[in-house]
């Protein structure tokens, strides 16, 4: 498979620096995307996050404790972040292979179909897109849960003022069912904020995940170091009136 090669400062995806780690040489970074959740990024000998040949990002399966995986042969599983690669867009609306929706006051769409706040330098952006499939056995409360377990312990060194030098003061973590596309999909809503010692806001991610059969999607609303934020905007109320499931 031939594979093409990206730095991970690359705009295809937005990597935060808080909170990442590397391991050099062992053909994987560890490192949290804009949501907090930590990925094992594949990358080649010079440390570079590796793409396959549709352009998405390959990460390594990793177990609930964090290790990467490993098949019945001993090989280290491998899957990817899918982003869509081609996105209709008209007046104010986006058209995606599976998902149509509004544009929200204030978002402007870009080529892949991501919606970016005007003036925010693409730290704040609103996204719909394939996150796994899940097995048979796997429940999305299940998934969820392995996805961001080792959240919990990040949350409580914040509010424990382990991170108060680096202007984390108090973190905050939500978790609620809903239903968005007009009431077409089940959806899980994981929230995180984390605010300073003035109490401004320095961190936000709102991440929706529902199923369209075994796959999953989910949509984001994420403004990197708090760029962006906007209480007034109601990020659930648009999943439910403004995305349509095809």
């Amino acid at each position: 498979m031939q594979k093409r090669i990206i730095a991970v400062a690359c705009a295809v995806i937005i990597i935060a620096t808080l909170f990442v780690s590397c391991k050099k040489d062992m053909g994987y970074k560890l490192g949290k995307d804009e949501l907090g959740f930590e990925h094992a990024y594949v990358t080649d000998a010079e440390g570079n996050t590796v793409l396959d040949e549709n352009g998405n990002i390959l990460v390594y399966q990793t177990d609930k404790n964090g290790e990467i995986a490993t098949d019945e042969n001993g090989e280290q599983k491998q899957n990817f972040i899918n982003m869509p690669t081609n996105a209709i867009i008209e007046d104010d609306t986006v058209e995606i292979k599976l998902f149509k929706y509004n544009v929200p006051k204030g978002f402007k769409a870009n080529q892949l179909g991501w919606l970016m706040k005007s003036g925010t330098e693409d730290k704040c952006y609103i996204n719909v897109v394939y996150a796994a499939t899940l097995d048979e056995d796997t429940t999305l409360e299940e998934y969820i849960d392995e996805l961001t377990f080792k959240n919990t312990a990040l949350i409580k060194a914040i509010n424990d003022g382990e991170y108060i030098d680096e202007g984390f003061k108090t973190a905050e973590n939500t978790r609620e069912p809903i239903n968005i596309a007009n009431g077409k999909a089940k959806a899980i809503c994981d929230t995180y904020k984390f605010l300073s010692a003035e109490d401004k806001v320095v961190h936000y991610a709102s991440a929706t995940y529902f199923t369209l059969g075994s796959d999953v999607y989910v949509a984001s609303y994420c403004c990197i170091d708090g760029v962006g934020y906007d209480e007034s905007f109601d990020f659930v109320s648009w999943l439910q009136n403004d995305l349509i499931i095809k």
